[in-house]
């Protein structure tokens, strides 16, 4: 018996319409167990990612408290930054972000 490629595409095409169907009825929580059996316990690296990522959020994005003692250093004049040590911090984020 020789198929052609129509109806291979047919049998295609039916194969995906049922994918996910199952064999069991809907509601028998077979999806749900089958789930479970199949699920891994996570690797030290995600571990370590899931333990990086609640500590990230949970840091806000700006430090105010920093901020705010900057801001009151430059209101009375206390705080000053020579054209030096901007280079330097320019020529160091530019070998950082070479790296990268």
């Amino acid at each position: 018996m020789k198929i052609t490629a129509t109806e291979s595409g047919q049998a295609t095409a039916g194969a995906r319409e049922s994918t996910g169907a199952g064999i069991l009825p809907a509601g028998s929580g077979q999806d749900a167990k089958d789930a479970e059996c199949n699920r891994r316990p996570p690797t030290s690296r995600e571990e370590a990612i899931g333990v990086a990522m609640a500590a990230v959020s949970g840091t806000p994005d700006v430090r105010e408290d920093l901020v705010a003692d900057l801001g009151a250093k430059i209101e009375r004049g206390e705080y000053s930054v020579s054209g030096e040590d901007v280079a330097e911090m320019m020529l160091r984020r530019m070998r950082a972000d070479s790296i990268r």
